[in-house]
């Protein structure tokens, strides 16, 4: 039985550890649990080389999120001397008339006031200024993008400058290491919780240990073993890695008419460079060669592997930063957003606790406050 922390973090991946790190920070004895051998492991939501981030969202609050969270990965830059965050294009395509491609479109409009809002708050890296958009007919998106074939005719391409991808696990072996070598931080993998109140939690060998607050950044795994009653889905996924072909965008999302969606970005492994595909639909390997065989063939013969992976949908993909009935705090139900908002997440769990901002500008996207 161990006591005296001052929050108990279960659960590393992206987002616990980004809010140990918050804590650990701020000053704050942490006790930090991860049921695998390290972050980030094969299988886990956290795992990959690299992820999407973008400012094109069909969705204006996560859209002024990114913008925060661009200037919180600069500070993490700094802190940690490394390239964290890669500035590239993105390639939104779709039916003209696609209720996505639409937002999009509108966005392109109201871009410039958050930009300027976010600017005056100092909430987004000035390098946003540069921002732009293209907007291309399906003859020139193919033009653009040599790989890109056979785009029915009433397909635009929006292209934002304000895009790229996050080297994901640089950053979870640094706040790994972060966390590991500070004074203040206990951190146990290959532990696993079983229960957890407002003040303790206990492990699967029955020890115990105790602190003044508990919260839960336990993912796909929430709704199994804590917040039982919620109706949050596991979704199983997948995405492919290729060696890369002429003519390929950066970055890209293709939102088709029966709703689905396709993305795709270069992933840097090691010296080389590899491009990953993958989709919303789950765990469906011939839907994934029905669409490279239509949208990428000179790609479908490069394919070197797929990963598995899953993310936590919730009922109008809310986030759960919320306190139950208990006491115990909850970080989780991302929907596939925690890497590139990761700062940010960490950031407002920390302060959701021990309440140092106001977190009213973001409440839109809660299920309920912390």
């Amino acid at each position: 039985m161990e006591s005296g922390y001052d929050i108990i973090v279960v659960g590393l991946g992206c987002v616990g550890l980004s809010t140990a790190y918050q804590c650990a920070k701020n000053g704050l004895k942490v006790l930090a649990l991860e049921q695998h051998i390290e972050s980030g492991m094969l299988g886990t939501s956290s795992h990959g080389l690299a992820r999407i981030w973008r400012t094109s969202h069909p969705n204006k609050l996560l859209n002024e999120m990114m913008y925060k969270s661009i200037s919180l990965w600069k500070e993490l830059e700094q802190e940690f001397g490394e390239e964290l965050l890669v500035t590239k294009s993105m390639l939104n395509m779709g039916p003209k008339d696609h209720e996505s491609i639409q937002y999009i479109l509108k966005q392109m409009k109201i871009d410039e006031e958050i930009i300027l809002i976010s600017l005056k708050e100092k909430e987004a890296d000035s390098h946003v200024m540069g921002k732009e958009y293209k907007v291309l007919n399906s003859e020139e998106i193919m033009k653009n993008y040599p790989a890109i074939k056979n785009l029915p005719e009433d397909y635009i391409g929006i292209i934002d400058n304000c895009s790229g991808w996050i080297y994901s696990a640089k950053i979870m072996k640094l706040l790994s290491e972060y966390l590991t070598n500070h004074e203040s931080v206990t951190v146990k993998y290959n532990t696993k919780v079983v229960k957890a109140t407002k003040n303790s939690v206990t492990l699967e060998n029955g020890d115990e240990y105790f602190g003044e607050n508990v919260v839960l950044c336990t993912g796909c795994e929430t709704k199994e073993y804590f917040d039982k009653k919620f109706q949050s889905e596991k979704k199983a996924v997948e995405y492919y890695i290729f060696n890369p072909v002429e003519g390929l965008p950066p970055t890209f999302h293709e939102y088709l008419p029966d709703g689905g969606i396709f993305y795709g970005t270069f992933e840097p492994d090691g010296e080389k460079m590899t491009y990953k595909i993958g989709n919303y639909y789950g765990r469906k390997y011939e839907i994934m060669l029905e669409y490279l065989a239509e949208r990428y063939p000179t790609l479908k013969s490069k394919l070197k592997y797929g990963v598995p992976c899953f993310f936590t949908n919730t009922p109008g993909y809310e986030f759960q930063y919320k306190k139950d009935a208990s006491g115990v705090h909850y970080a989780y139900g991302f929907s596939g957003t925690g890497f590139k908002f990761m700062p940010l997440h960490g950031e407002i769990v920390y302060n959701g606790i021990f309440g140092t901002k106001d977190l009213s500008k973001w409440k839109e996207r809660f299920i309920s406050k912390l």
